[in-house]
């Protein structure tokens, strides 16, 4: 696989690493958390917060990118549904279930995409 489309995953996954540093908004995630040591992080949970909402966006860019390649709208709208429920749950009404719902979409469409751009590329060869 070309570096490049690995770089375009990493912020899904870090989104996802950054909201299991912030015990305060994320209990469930911050047990996964505290098993990797990500509990000393507690004191910086407002920057956590802040990088977590930039890899999500991050992440919506690079699905859009990545649909340009593959031409598949359910990861597409997976991945921009999973978006609108995180800040909509962020900013319009604070909802922790629909937070959740829309990091495990984004993870799952990045997945999805690794796993599509990869048998592009094997189909081309």
């Amino acid at each position: 696989m070309d570096m490049k489309h690995y770089w375009e995953k990493v912020p899904s996954f870090g989104a996802i690493v950054a909201a299991a540093g912030c015990p305060i908004c994320f209990p469930a995630l911050a047990a996964v958390g505290s098993v990797f040591g990500l509990s000393a992080l507690a004191a910086y949970e407002n920057q956590f917060i802040l990088v977590t909402q930039i890899f999500v966006a991050l992440s919506l860019v690079f699905a859009v990118l990545s649909f340009r390649r593959t031409r598949v709208k359910l990861s597409l709208m997976i991945a921009l549904l999973s978006g609108v429920l995180i800040f909509g749950s962020w900013y319009i009404f604070w909802n922790e279930a629909l937070v959740y719902l829309g990091l495990a979409g984004i993870f799952i469409s990045a997945v999805w995409n690794i796993r599509l751009e990869k048998r592009i590329r094997e189909c081309k060869t």
